[in-house]
């Protein structure tokens, strides 16, 4: 797998002639970039979307790819459904997002597996203490329902375009970056929690090309995190990407490709353990 696009940011602008017409700039790049994906209207007549592929990831003990589904029911609901082991009717699916303000995270097995050894690995990975008091679950709770929802929104921007409120983002204009492959308007966006990043949108195309964010590292530094948005294809009235990759410091991590996206269908409630 490569990165799809290397990116040298070059202001186009004076810092005062930036401020000036950042709104107008702003708006312009917003609208090309929804018309591009299908349209305003169309976008906004979005009530659910599921995606259904599969993952590829890159640890330190290799690659392996993973089934994974998506279910967003705007706009205030995502879940990514996971396989986290087994394959089949052995299968066991980790669900992992939320539900307006509650999380959703839980493990789906068949009844007559044993998952012990799972839950308590599982456990083990995300911290959870025994001793922990119900402030510090609250607290981690909270945090975890917080970087699903930055999760949404890196997803969502590259898909819709669009800010929702259960986690609202701002735009503004950055400038323009130039490369090998071309031009991209650059978007500063900035959300609740200290949420902030930088979206590339295709000069010609007007398709959302790649999201930038920087990531908190061991020792107070920090990792550059990237989306690479491809693949783009109709949907219905849209033009939806149908492959997300995610790279750190240029080395890729992830590569989300899915086989089929599908526009208001009802979403299965159980399937994907919402309260609804």
């Amino acid at each position: 797998m490569r990165k799809i696009l290397a990116v040298v940011v070059v202001m186009m602008a004076t810092a005062p002639a930036l401020v000036l017409g950042q709104a107008s700039e702003t708006s312009v790049v917003l609208a090309d970039m929804q018309a591009a994906l299908g349209g305003a209207d169309q976008l906004a007549a979005v009530r659910t979307l599921t995606a259904a592929g599969t993952v590829y990831r890159v640890t330190a003990r290799g690659g392996d790819e993973r089934g994974i589904e998506l279910a967003m029911e705007l706009p205030a609901t995502f879940v990514a459904r996971r396989v986290l082991t087994g394959e089949g009717a052995t299968a066991v699916y980790r669900n992992l997002g939320f539900d307006g303000e509650s999380l959703v995270e839980e493990l789906d097995a068949p009844p007559d597996l044993n998952i012990s050894g799972l839950q308590q690995r599982l456990a083990a990975r995300l911290r959870v203490q025994e001793n922990w008091t119900s402030e510090d679950r609250e607290a981690a709770a909270a945090r975890q329902l917080n970087a699903q929802k930055a999760y949404f929104a890196r997803v969502a921007l590259g898909m819709l375009g669009s800010s929702y409120e259960v986690f609202p983002v701002h735009f503004s204009y950055a400038g323009l970056a130039e490369s090998p492959d071309g031009s991209a308007h650059t978007l500063t966006v900035e959300g609740t929690n200290g949420f902030q990043a930088q979206l590339f949108v295709d000069a010609q195309s007007g398709l959302p090309l790649m999201l930038r964010w920087k990531r908190p590292a061991a020792g107070g530094t920090t990792t550059d995190s990237r989306y690479y948005y491809s693949d783009f294809k109709s949907v219905g009235d849209l033009n939806l990407p149908h492959a997300i990759q995610w790279t750190v410091d240029g080395e890729v991590r992830e590569q989300m490709t899915f086989e089929e996206i599908v526009i208001n269908s009802e979403i299965d409630h159980e399937k994907f353990s919402l309260s609804r």
